[in-house]
Order: structure tokens, then sequence, then C-alpha cells
């Protein structure tokens, strides 16, 4: 829709998010940076679909809407940049173990077979942000064992 108004003379920007987490998502949002927290935090069993391979990235919502800012102010018009963070690209199953011993949790990791709609999900999910990088100078800074501890904070105050 933004490219068609673009093409019809409108200056539009367009941000491609990835995993954009941080303080205030819903214990029940259905991403698995709460989920899991929600979990640890009652000592329950994290469970990870398949082996716990596939990959994912989190992007802190400070370094997100920090590339969203530049991708309006900078962005050329029409284009489309992702706004990311491919530099903390971690398995879901050492996710898992990182939030655990971050933690010091006592829960125990439970892999259980994959249903058949999540069969379709990637098994990587790691941002190209090159483009947003070379033409705005974006860069997420935050690690993700820094975006699991203050998630795990907030988390203990408001789940």
């Amino acid at each position: 829709m933004a490219y068609i108004y673009h093409n019809e003379g409108v200056n539009v920007k367009i941000v491609r998010p990835f995993n954009f987490v941080g303080p205030g998502l819903s214990s029940n949002d259905g991403r698995v940076l709460p989920n899991f927290i929600s979990k640890v935090l009652k000592n329950e069993d994290l469970t990870i679909y398949g082996d716990g391979a596939q990959t994912r990235t989190f992007c802190h919502i400070s370094d997100a809407i920090e590339g969203c800012l530049k991708v309006l102010v900078d962005g050329n018009s029409g284009e489309a940049y992702n706004i990311g963070n491919s530099e903390n690209e971690i398995s879901m199953l050492n996710f898992a173990n990182k939030i655990i011993s971050l933690t010091n949790s006592k829960s125990q990791i439970k892999l259980i077979e994959s249903p058949t709609h999540y069969q379709t999900e990637p098994l990587r999910r790691c941002p190209d942000i090159s483009k947003a990088e070379i033409e705005l100078g974006y860069k997420a800074y935050k690690n993700i064992d820094d975006i699991i501890l203050e998630f795990y904070k907030w988390a203990k105050e408001n789940f």
C-alpha cells in the first residue's frame, strides 16, 4: 500500500521490523521472550519445538525506535529498510539455556514435536540490516544478555 502511494507521489518510508522486544510486552504476547520469562517466573518448563536449532534475533525497543526514526528522517522515499539486530542471532535451545542461567531459574527445557502449523516457520530469522547501516548509519547496540535481564526485571514487577 505504501509503495502504491509512493508511485502516486506521496513521500513514504517503509520499515520492516525484526522482533522488537522490551518492557511492556504482555506475558501472553505469543513471542518467545515473554513466553519464556513468564514460565521462568513460575519455575515451569520452557518448551521448544523440534530440536531447538531454529534461530531468532532480538532487537531492543530502544534500538528499534532509533532505527525507525532514522528511516523516517533520513530514509529514501519508497524504500524499505530492515530494522533489527543482526548480531545476536541465537538458537532457541541456547536462548532458553541463557535465560535459565541469567535468571538462576529452576526451570527445565523440554523439547516437543512441532505442531503442524509451526512446520512452515523458518529455521533461521536474521535480518540483513546492511542497507540501514550503510544509508542511515543504523546499528543496534543492546546485546542479548542485557535484553533478557532488563525484560526479566520488568516482568518480575509486572507479570
